[in-house]
């Protein structure tokens, strides 16, 4: 990996894209809750940034607004005030729903933060992300369970993407100096039902009653443009994953 030699700071390394990351950038800094201060107060000085940590809590309780606010906002903006050459943020597709959301509304308050005080800054606008340290989704329902039980309509549909390819991205990113916000995304999705039907599933799988719609404003095609080893369908990426995960 060609960023082996760079002084990088990883956020959000306990799971997911985080702990990926990290775990394939030997040397680099590792940011979580137990470390947080202690890595904010070092104030080192790094070549790259790639915040991916966020707190997703859908439902927050009045009493945790505060620790949200933390995670989210000013974690970013403390982020921000390091010494760096560029920063990363992974962001969300969901900034194009339609509902209005904490969630939502976080993350643009965070991109908003990036734009403004980051050295050399990259949005990546994610959808669903796939990977070996992707947490137990519907996704891995799906994929591991006989007989599955999740909470979404058949109709919901998904984007996904592979945790491999933002991490290449990145990279590259670096190589060519790529700035600005992008929608890192497949150039197709799929239905619930067209995912369950990918693995064998619909006969013994139970739907739920709520309805997750990929919002229809992102754009795959600016990315390709800057990354055309990166274009896959949502079923390619599945493909790949199974192909490198599963032997």
């Amino acid at each position: 990996m060609p960023l082996n030699n760079e002084k990088i700071l990883v956020t959000g390394v306990n799971s997911g894209l985080g702990k990926y990351i990290h775990e394939s950038l030997p040397g680099s800094v590792g940011l979580n809750r137990d470390n947080k201060d202690t890595v904010l107060q070092e104030k080192k000085d790094y070549d790259l940034i790639i915040h991916s940590a966020f707190n997703s809590k859908r439902v927050i309780e009045e009493k945790d607004y505060y620790q949200y606010v933390q995670d989210n906002i000013f974690l970013t903006r403390d982020l921000c005030n390091l010494e760096h050459k560029k920063m990363v943020y992974i962001s969300s597709i969901d900034v194009y729903s339609s509902e209005c959301s904490d969630y939502k509304l976080s993350k643009l308050m965070a991109e908003s933060i990036v734009r403004r005080c980051a050295e050399n800054h990259l949005i990546f606008r994610c959808s669903s992300m796939i990977g070996p340290t992707m947490r137990n989704n519907t996704f891995m329902k799906l994929y591991r369970e006989d007989r599955p039980v999740v909470g979404l309509t058949a109709y919901s549909t998904f984007n996904y993407v592979l945790q491999s390819d933002i991490l290449d991205a990145i990279v590259e990113s670096c190589d060519k100096d790529v700035q600005g916000v992008y929608d890192f995304v497949s150039s197709t999705t799929m239905s619930l039902f067209e995912v369950a039907k990918f693995f064998n599933k619909t006969p013994k799988l139970q739907f739920g009653a709520h309805t997750y719609l990929t919002p229809e404003a992102i754009d795959a095609n600016t990315l390709n443009n800057i990354f055309p080893n990166l274009k896959k369908t949502s079923k390619q990426v599945i493909e790949k994953y199974l192909e490198v995960y599963n032997g």
